[in-house]
């Protein structure tokens, strides 16, 4: 009876070390996964964000409701000839340095400008030295669109119609004397002012070139992050990464990376060169892999010097 009893004493005592080195292991293993885990908690949360909220910014204008106008071209139409009495009429009146311009009304916001929303006629307004000629509108997009323009002085008055988003009208524009200086002005609902862009002054090549190289690396780190929760959700569950949230991790970055990249295709203008694009296409893609393949390496390098295994625990012998 006795020697039973101190049996199970020292069966206890071990037991109790036993539940103690297991608690420790576990407590210590989980803390060493955490410190492996963390900055790739860190890291999904980020892509998380850029690849939601980052699209968004870059592509969608501030307010919901905003119209534009654009010059896209003004041209002197005065002969280069100086041929004698050379002159240039329209409809029987002789112009003196008449120009022709090209101007575009653009709604570039997000929500539809019903023509209730206008207070008055939009008005495009010829500064002073330029004498207004004619105007007409030469095309809308769509085609259906019925804008309507009159003339009053020296300004071109555009009737209230329904804008939807992208909805664009074309004005062709005479005037002479002195080369025309444009400004517009409105009262629409939902609007605080109509942007005026003068498109024929130069720009410098690193403005016109920045946003879509932001937007054409950005997009390329989202792939990035497209390859390696691909390979995570199908080759590598060591990683410790729920297929779902892979997935769905995989599926925003590829949505950021499509929006980043038809940005950056759009500003560099490459929709028309299709080689370049194509060439570019295959680089950035290739590279991406690479990338991912090298994250992977350096990741499992780091995992293996980190015990991820609670101690060992000999097992219990029954005593007699």
């Amino acid at each position: 009876m006795r020697a039973f009893c101190l049996s199970a004493i020292r069966n206890t005592a071990r037991n109790k070390r036993l539940v103690e080195a297991v608690r420790q292991g576990w407590t210590r293993g989980i803390a060493m996964k955490w410190r492996v885990l963390d900055w790739k908690f860190f890291l999904t949360l980020t892509v998380a964000i850029l690849g939601i909220v980052v699209p968004l910014i870059w592509q969608s204008d501030l307010s919901s409701k905003s119209m534009e106008l654009r010059l896209s071209s003004s041209t002197s139409l005065e002969p280069a000839s100086k041929i004698l009495d050379l002159q240039v009429v329209l409809d029987g009146k002789k112009l003196e340095t008449p120009y022709s311009s090209s101007l575009e009304l653009v709604n570039t916001g997000s929500k539809t400008v019903l023509s209730s929303d206008f207070d008055k006629p939009i008005e495009v307004l010829i500064g002073d030295g330029a004498k207004l000629v004619t105007a007409r509108i030469t095309d809308t997009t769509p085609n259906d669109i019925p804008a309507e323009i009159s003339l009053l002085g020296n300004a071109i008055r555009i009737a209230p119609h329904l804008s939807n988003p992208k909805d664009s009208i074309s004005l062709s524009i005479i005037t002479s004397g002195e080369k025309p200086v444009y400004s517009v002005r409105g009262r629409i609902a939902g609007i605080q002012h109509i942007l005026f862009t003068d498109l024929t002054l130069p720009k410098p090549i690193y403005v016109r070139y920045l946003k879509p190289v932001i937007s054409g690396v950005a997009g390329w780190g989202l792939l990035c992050m497209v390859v390696l929760f691909s390979f995570v959700h199908f080759d590598r569950p060591e990683f410790g990464v729920p297929k779902v949230v892979s997935l769905f991790m995989g599926l925003v970055s590829y949505l950021g990376a499509v929006q980043l990249a038809s940005s950056a295709i759009d500003g560099l203008d490459l929709g028309n060169h299709w080689g370049i694009f194509i060439a570019i296409a295959v680089i950035t893609t290739v590279t991406a892999i690479a990338a991912c393949l090298f994250f992977i390496r350096r990741w499992n390098r780091q995992a293996r010097r980190i015990p991820m295994t609670a101690p060992k625990v000999g097992r219990l012998k029954p005593t007699a």
